[in-house]
Parts: C-alpha cells; sequence; structure tokens
C-alpha cells in the first residue's frame, strides 16, 4: 500500500540494501496476507505472510505458499499442539515462542529463526537459528503494526460516502454503483450491518473507473453467512485487491461464504467456517478452517506512515528479512 510504507521503507532500506533481500522488514500492515494481534487456530493455509501476535493453534496448516522470497510466519506466542506446519519454499519463519509439543515445522529449504531462549522442536528440510531478543523484536514490531491498523481504521471510517448505498436493486438483490472521487479515483461507502442479515441471493458491484472502493460498515456482530448471498460482479479474485471493508465497530465477524476485499477490523474476533477469504485480513484474533488467498490490499488510500518501526531497534528483524537467497 502506497501512503504505508513510502517513508520507512526509504529508512530501512539506506541500512540494510546491500544485502540484496527483496523483502522490507519495514512492510506496512497491508503487505500481509494475514495480521492476527491475538491467537491464531488454523487447519487450512495462508498464500501470502502473516503476522501472529499470541499463539498458533489449530491443526496442519500452510504459510506463504504463493510467495518467494518472504518471512512467510511471524509469530510472537507458540506453536501449540503436536500438528505440522510447512513453510512455502524458500521462505523463511520468525517464532518467539516455544515449539515444546513436538510440531514439525517443514521448510522447503528456507531458515526456522527462532529466540534463543525458546524451544524450537523438529525443523525439517531446512535450517533451525537461535536469534537473542527475537521475541521482544516481534512484540515491538506487533506494536507497531497494531498503531498502523488503528491509524487506518480512523482515517478511513473518516472518509464521507461518494454515492448512494445501494445505488441499484436487480431483482431484489442490491448492487454498489462506486462513484470514484479525488485524484485517487475512491469510491466510500458506508453502510451498516443489517444489509448482510438480509435474505438475499447476491451482492453486486460495479467500479464504474474506481481504483480503490472502500465499505465502511457499521455494528459489533457481523454475519456473513449463506443467506446473505453472492458477492457477485466487481466482487472477484482480480478485484480483491482494490477492495477494503472496515468494520470499524465490530467484536465479531463471522464468515461462511466466499469473500473478497480486505478485512480491517483490529478489535474484532474472526471466526471463518466455509468458503475462503481473498484478501488481507486484519483482525484481533482468528479462527479458520478455510483458506486466505492474495491478492493483498492494494488501493491508493490516504493512510498514515508507520512512525516507529524502523526507529525502534529493530536491526534484528531487519538483517533476517534481508538474508541472500540462494
Amino acid at each position: 500500500m502506497k501512503f504505508f510504507v513510502s517513508r520507512l521503507a526509504l529508512i530501512a532500506g539506506v541500512a540494510v540494501a546491500a544485502l540484496g533481500s527483496t523483502e522490507s522488514p519495514a512492510a506496512g500492515i497491508f503487505d500481509y496476507n494475514l495480521v492476527s494481534f491475538g491467537d491464531v487456530s488454523l487447519t487450512s493455509e495462508v498464500e501470502g505472510a502473516s503476522f501472529i501476535g499470541g499463539d498458533l493453534l489449530g491443526g496442519s496448516a500452510n504459510f506463504g505458499i504463493a510467495q518467494n522470497n518472504i518471512v512467510a510466519l511471524r509469530l510472537v506466542g507458540d506453536i501449540v499442539g503436536s500438528a505440522p506446519r510447512s513453510i512455502g519454499s524458500g521462505n523463511d519463519a520468525q517464532v518467539g515462542g516455544d515449539n515444546a509439543g513436538g510440531a514439525i515445522i517443514n521448510l522447503s529449504g528456507g531458515v526456522y529463526y527462532y529466540d534463543s531462549a525458546a524451544i524450537p522442536g523438529v525443523v525439517q528440510a531446512g535450517t533451525a537459528t537461535p536469534v537473542a531478543g527475537l521475541k521482544n523484536d516481534l512484540q515491538t514490531l506487533g506494536g507497531d503494526l497494531l498503531s498502523q491498523a488503528n491509524a487506518a481504521q480512523a482515517l478511513l471510517g473518516g472518509l464521507p460516502a461518494t454515492g448512494p448505498n445501494p445505488a441499484i436493486v436487480m431483482n431484489g438483490n442490491p448492487v454498489f454503483s462506486a462513484v470514484p472521487a479525488g485524484p485517487n479515483n475512491v469510491a466510500v461507502f458506508s453502510i451498516d450491518d443489517a444489509l448482510f442479515e438480509t435474505n438475499l441471493g447476491s451482492i453486486g458491484l460495479n467500479f464504474n473507473g474506481a481504483d480503490t472502493v472502500v465499505f465502511n460498515v457499521s455494528g459489533a456482530d457481523i454475519n456473513l453467512t449463506q443467506g446473505t448471498g453472492n458477492f457477485v460482479g466487481g466482487f472477484n479474485d482480480a478485484s480483491a485487491g482494490k477492495i477494503l471493508f472496515n468494520f470499524y465497530e465490530a467484536q465479531t465477524i463471522t464468515i461462511n461464504r466466499q469473500f473478497y476485499g480486505a478485512i480491517l477490523s483490529p478489535d474484532a474476533d474472526l471466526s471463518a467456517v466455509a468458503g475462503a477469504i481473498d484478501g488481507s485480513v486484519i483482525v484481533s484474533s482468528l479462527s479458520s478452517s478455510v483458506e486466505i488467498h492474495l491478492p493483498t490490499f492494494s488501493g491508493n488510500v490516504p493512510v498514515p506512515e508507520p512512525s516507529s518501526l524502523a526507529l525502534l531497534g529493530l536491526g534484528g528483524l531487519a538483517a533476517l528479512s534481508r538474508r541472500p537467497k540462494k
């Protein structure tokens, strides 16, 4: 996301550019496919990079399977249980907590960095490397990401709606017709959670030339079930990276269907039980048996840059993120 990382990437990049990696340790919040500030219970996969601020629970899970030369998993807490976890080919993992349950970490040529005070467990097809203070560095990173998420949510939530909600109803089903505004062609809708609780056949979207579409959604308990209807039209794989749902009041979100677009809700506990999610997911905690797919959110919106990540002593993470790939 352009506005998040420009100044920060320059600061961090000067320090370590000579090490030749393609990934920035100062990545912004939307450069992750998944950010959970608390625990994650997962029995599926995340195609892109993940940051988990709590523990990793659940069964077998895969991280970073659709990208290369990234840190596919950054985990502050413990790996709980004995189910194997796999890291995509050539990608790395950074884990601050223990892997005391005997879970096998499958690496395809990558590196498993673990805090030197923690129990690494069993690593296959890769290298286990201890790093002093890694857990503290990851905790600092988590605090910065939370600040970014809160700032983004507040700023996006303050954007005025640019069009009616929805503008069109076809056969009793709503179709959001974007009205892009400003130099960045951003369309904004303000809706409440009642829309998702209506028994609909579909919910559609027409971009009408918009480069980014933001849905600011009110409501504490969001339920996207089979009765919500299929997301159609502009809601698709190709456009998912341009769509963002800002659930700014949500405490719980339940998804029981295919979902397109980024989910920004750092205070919400997300339960995903059917379908898949195509887009960035930023939540308080996650329980998921569905796949989380790329793309990450790439919309062009004026979100504040992070203030501290490159300046708070995360040199260890920078060096780990920029090791030369073979």
